[in-house]
């Protein structure tokens, strides 16, 4: 029996490793994980939740409302260089709800290699 937390919903998770950093506010958490990410196009309306990921432990859980192409919102914290945000994706959305933040955060997932990866979709 693995101590990983498998994933269930139709879900993206992406790596925040560079980013990320103890501390920060709910807001600056949100906009790291929401863009800006060389995503397969034809799976963003499939997913359904965004985990943000640091070094294996699930920081945050996000609802996805919307996805966009990198740089149609504004970002207070970050600056992206127009050729950064070429065929890249980000999404608006929320934090997921209570149960779906207690079923997840804090627990560690199995480790992978890419930056992005979809579950259940």
């Amino acid at each position: 029996m693995s101590n990983f937390q498998p994933i269930e919903e139709s879900a993206l998770v992406v790596k925040i490793n560079r980013t990320y950093r103890e501390g920060m506010s709910a807001e600056e958490l949100y906009e790291i994980v929401r863009g800006i990410w060389k995503l397969d196009k034809s799976k963003l309306d499939k997913i359904q939740y965004v985990f943000g990921v640091h070094n294996g432990i699930i920081k945050a859980v996000y609802e996805v409302a919307h996805w966009h192409d990198a740089g149609a919102t504004p970002y207070k914290f970050r600056q992206h260089k127009p050729e950064t945000l070429k065929a890249r994706s980000e999404f608006v959305g929320t934090p997921a709800s209570d149960e779906m933040q207690a079923k997840y955060l804090g627990k560690r997932i199995e480790p992978t290699y890419q930056t992005t990866n979809y579950y259940n979709c």
